[in-house]
């Protein structure tokens, strides 16, 4: 086994030394230029809603607004080019509950 083992490495030994010669022959340029984007990404997770956070955006005209809720991270969430958050909740319409269904009102999305 062992004089089998050396054996393939023999044979193929010549194609991994050619693959590196092939990548030293054609560089590629990794300086920054004009034309390097830089965005920023932002993930989030479980967004979801209890009972008592459905109260506390009800309006009285019966509408829901949710800006009071995230106005502690709304300046974070802003700074980046694209967000993407893990929607914990149905939006199936009335009546919106918390746990266990967590149906919430479609306002929610625009928060």
């Amino acid at each position: 086994m062992k004089h089998f083992c050396l054996l393939l490495s023999f044979l193929f030994l010549p194609f991994f030394a050619r693959a590196q010669e092939a990548i030293a022959l054609n560089p590629v340029d990794t300086s920054p230029g004009d034309t390097l984007k830089k965005i920023t990404l932002l993930f989030a997770g479980d967004l979801m809603q209890h009972q008592a956070q459905i109260n506390a955006a009800r309006l009285p005209n019966g509408g829901f607004d949710y800006s009071e809720c995230f106005k502690y991270v709304k300046e974070e969430i802003s700074k980046a080019d694209i967000v993407i958050g893990n929607l914990e909740v149905t939006l199936a319409g009335p009546p919106y509950t918390g746990y266990p269904s967590f149906g919430s009102p479609d306002e929610y999305l625009f928060a």
